[in-house]
């Protein structure tokens, strides 16, 4: 398994569910994805950004009306993709979604470190698809096979300022959530609700930080979602 090779899977993936008979799912999906994201503007210059962001959304999260299967979970269980290794799709359909910062430890070793599973991983081990800096708080999925692990397309970067509140978020989300036995759907809501606030945070220029990455926020209320 390569790099190349994930990213030529995700586009026929991709390909297959914007499709019929699922292109109205393709449809309520983006209506779905574009409430807390906002509509696609060629002009804006994190457009890109969101259209890797919304196809991880569609082919991981989304679940299709027609068979309560995620796209991929689909692929594995009812219709295999055509020319492609089925252990690559199980293998991505299983993927490892949480938040991640990017650190140095004691020895100087730069190492991915995830926020809500207290997982070390050497940043030479996961081949990487884009610059990430130090310090700055990023929501992502990995593939592991044989031992290795690769990024998949769709990260989202939180702004550094707000770590100290999405610090305070974590801990109470460990607080309920122990890292060894935790369920993944509680992660996968949590990260869903820290892209609510990121987006909350790009449409409303002139809200605090503390009050935007906060379960206690009026905005969160409004938009019905609760921890």
């Amino acid at each position: 398994m390569t790099q190349h090779q994930l990213s030529e899977v995700l586009q026929k993936a991709l390909e297959f569910f914007s499709n019929a008979p699922f292109d109205s799912e393709l449809q309520d999906a983006k209506a779905h994805y574009q409430k807390s994201a906002g509509v696609f503007d060629e002009e804006d210059p994190m457009v890109v950004s969101k259209l890797n962001n919304f196809a991880d959304f569609y082919l991981f999260d989304y679940v299709l009306q027609t068979s309560n299967l995620t796209p991929f979970q689909y692929l594995v269980q009812e219709a295999p993709l055509e020319g492609v290794d089925p252990a690559v799709v199980g293998a991505m359909a299983s993927n490892h979604k949480s938040l991640f910062v990017l650190q140095k430890n004691w020895k100087g070793t730069l190492q991915y470190v995830d926020l809500l599973c207290k997982k070390k991983y050497d940043a030479k081990d996961i081949e990487n698809i884009e610059e990430i800096d130090p310090g700055v708080y990023f929501q992502s999925r990995f593939v592991e096979s044989n031992g290795q692990h690769f990024w998949l397309a769709g990260s989202y970067l939180h702004p550094l300022d707000s770590n100290t509140y999405i610090d305070k978020l974590v801990k109470k989300f460990l607080k309920k959530n122990k890292p060894k036995s935790q369920p993944s759907v509680g992660r996968l809501k949590f990260c869903q609700d820290l892209f609510m606030m990121s987006q909350n945070f790009v449409k409303y220029k002139n809200a605090k930080l503390e009050d935007i990455y906060s379960y206690n926020s009026e905005i969160l209320s409004k938009q019905n979602i609760t921890e």
